[in-house]
């Protein structure tokens, strides 16, 4: 060591001290006081929406430890119209390395929140940010980000009050976007969650969107789902499924297939509110498989049960001995509507054919009944051939229509079927089909 002047030690000693301490000192508070700032906040509302495609606001924003923000009083809104899409009180984001569903490790931005709201009452701002998370048009294309929340409330109508055990995750993987969503609707019991998980492959001509939902081992309202496949709304508000759905989505067309148990069918939903019959009663479907193109059901297999009764009207009945080759065994009561003890029966659909096989009393093995009433069978299959697809539209559509396209209350029926040709062909050939019957059988 070589000697120092006194003075020239405490110009050293003076000009460490600034450097070390004072300047950092001021940096940090500095730093700390513009992150309270009120351009601070809007800066991170900026970010976030640009990232989100939303206007976003926010209460506040802190970062209680290094790597970590917590936004206070977030708000996801429609920038078209300003409607609130989701509400947060408080959401923490850290990063993390985590697995990605390839099993590689990369960094995620994890999103934590105790209580979480969102307004299903506009699914179609929900559809366009779903979309753009996918199409990889938001600032999170090239990232993994993963959202836990220990309850989702949903609001705008929804007919489910929440979600528990809410878990999300987009990855950006070298095929396309992938996402997928975990969850447990209220009232269900502990076991494995239900998930939808959603894809986009990027390496094909015309995009495709994949969807698959999984129930896992509890129920999940249809209508919930339906705020994705609006077609199962017409199966009611208590209608609830467990099971399977496959879907691809491409052009605005659905191709897929689904297997699982509908219970707690509105029968009423599905006739009486749509057709001039009355069909009234909760039943449950039973799905071996259903295959649809274009929206249009292909393919089907399953069974339908009511086993608590309802009722059934004299008109639906003569039509469906008419159109469908079914026999009345029993003389009808006077009654416009007919009360029925139990209805059951077999379905299979497949090259633009359908073919019923009853079977009631439900605790009979050999049952042929699919309509069975308190004094007997109301309507029987005992001898069940296939029909023309477009029977079934014929027998729901207005006595004396002409045309079966050409009335009002088909055209929902025609929208889901796939028919094999014509229906007015298909209701001839059926109709010859029934005369050449009646004539083998006299």
């Amino acid at each position: 060591m070589f000697p120092l002047h006194d003075r020239t030690r405490r110009v050293v000693s003076l000009t460490l001290f600034w450097l070390v301490c004072v300047l950092p000192t001021a940096g940090i508070l500095v730093w700390t006081l513009a992150l309270r700032l009120p351009w601070h906040v809007r800066a991170e509302s900026q970010r976030l929406g640009w990232r989100l495609g939303l206007r976003v606001a926010l209460g506040s924003v802190s970062h209680p430890r290094p790597g970590a923000t917590v936004y206070e009083g977030l708000e996801l809104a429609d920038p078209a119209t300003g409607r609130v899409v989701a509400r947060c009180p408080r959401l923490e984001a850290t990063w993390e390395t985590t697995a990605d569903v390839e099993g590689r490790d990369r960094p995620f931005l994890v999103l934590r929140t105790a209580a979480m709201e969102v307004d299903v009452g506009q699914p179609d701002e929900l559809h366009r940010l779903l979309d753009r998370l996918l199409a990889g048009r938001t600032g999170w294309s090239d990232a993994c980000a993963r959202l836990e929340a220990t309850r989702v409330t949903l609001s705008g109508g929804s007919p489910v009050a929440g979600l528990a055990a809410f878990q999300a995750r987009l990855e950006s993987l070298a095929k396309g976007i992938w996402a997928g969503v975990a969850f447990r609707c209220d009232g269900a019991t502990e076991g494995q969650l239900a998930s939808v998980c959603f894809s986009r492959d990027r390496q094909t001509p015309e995009p495709v969107l994949h969807v698959d939902l999984n129930t896992g081992n509890g129920d999940v309202p249809c209508a919930l789902i339906a705020l994705g496949w609006n077609g199962l709304a017409a199966l009611g508000s208590e209608c609830q499924f467990r099971g399977e759905i496959q879907a691809d989505v491409s052009g605005g067309s659905w191709n897929g297939q689904v297997r699982g148990h509908f219970s707690g069918v509105d029968l009423d939903g599905l006739v009486t509110r749509r057709f001039p019959h009355v069909l009234s009663g909760s039943g449950q479907v039973f799905l071996d498989q259903m295959e649809f193109r274009d929206g249009r059901i292909e393919k089907a297999s399953g069974w339908l049960v009511a086993m608590h009764g309802g009722s059934i009207s004299r008109s639906l009945i003569e039509s469906a001995s008419q159109w469908l080759s079914l026999e009345v065994p029993v003389s009808l009561r006077p009654e416009p509507v007919q009360p029925f003890a139990q209805l059951g029966f077999r379905f299979a659909i497949e090259a633009g054919q359908l073919q019923l096989q009853g079977r009631c009393p439900l605790d009979s093995p050999r049952g042929s009944t699919l309509v069975l009433g308190p004094g007997g069978p109301i309507l029987d299959a005992p001898r069940p051939r296939p029909v023309a697809l477009a029977s079934l539209v014929q027998t729901l559509a207005p006595p004396g229509s002409v045309q079966v396209a050409a009335a009002p209350q088909s055209a929902w029926l025609l929208e889901r079927l796939a028919l094999a040709s014509s229906p007015d062909a298909q209701v001839a050939e059926n109709r010859n089909a029934a005369r050449s019957g009646d004539d083998a059988r006299r």
